[in-house]
């Protein structure tokens, strides 16, 4: 699991070495731990935050208490590797009460007639982009790593 956690960052860093000239960024198990520990504003049930930003990509690292909104991004691809806990995603389908928060990405309340994926730590989803996805349940304390490439 810890293996494929390193791959995964390796590529995404790999993808800012090219553009940027550097041999590797690295985003040790402490940052990650840390970032987990930080409250995101606007958000009361979610901890975590930014890792990265490169050319085209962003690392993150979020936990939830809670089920969050539906959401579709129209230009991002999203990438989870589950570091703990369980969850169930939902994808696809239609968002219910969908509205814009931004240019590039849409909310709503939840998600119909969508594929429901169990999730465990260890899982890696990947949702391209403009397809719906919601955490529809999630254990206390899940959290996992999302890399967005645009």
């Amino acid at each position: 699991m810890r293996h494929f956690l390193a791959l995964t960052l390796a590529f995404a860093a790999s993808l800012y070495a090219q553009t940027a000239g550097n041999s590797a960024i690295v985003v040790s198990r402490q940052q990650i731990e840390a970032t987990l520990k930080q409250k995101l504003a606007g958000a009361p049930h979610e901890f975590g935050g930014g890792l990265f930003d490169g050319t085209g990509f962003r690392i993150g690292a979020l936990k939830r208490a809670l089920p969050g909104e539906a959401e579709v991004h129209l230009k991002d691809t999203d990438i989870f590797y589950m570091l703990s806990g369980s969850a169930t995603l939902v994808t696809g389908g239609e968002v219910v009460g969908e509205h814009a928060i931004s240019a590039i990405e849409e909310r709503g309340t939840s998600i119909r007639n969508g594929v429901r994926h169990e999730l465990a730590a260890g899982d890696v989803v990947v949702i391209p982009k403009q397809q719906p996805h919601w955490f529809q349940n999630v254990s206390a304390g899940v959290s996992y790593i999302v890399i967005k490439v645009e």
